[in-house]
């Protein structure tokens, strides 16, 4: 066990991990509501909306790993 008090700035690295919380939300918010909208669906071809499904798979992994690192530094 090693104390990372000493070695990371606890306060920095949770507001820093927050923030990423925070990109992540909204980048979710912004890929579900291209993903919901039938003018796009209609629209863009299929490589594209694969595209978006496949960076808001991404987006909604990293924002729970993120959150996992959060509670990590938290406790």
């Amino acid at each position: 066990y090693l104390p990372l008090g000493s070695l990371v700035d606890l306060k920095a690295e949770t507001d820093r991990l927050e923030k990423e919380i925070a990109r992540l939300e909204n980048e979710i918010r912004r890929s579900d509501a291209m993903l919901q909208n039938p003018s796009f669906l209609a629209k863009a071809p299929e490589s594209k909306i694969i595209a978006e499904k496949q960076k808001r798979s991404d987006y909604a992994e990293n924002l729970r790993l993120t959150q996992e690192r959060l509670e990590a530094v938290k406790n």
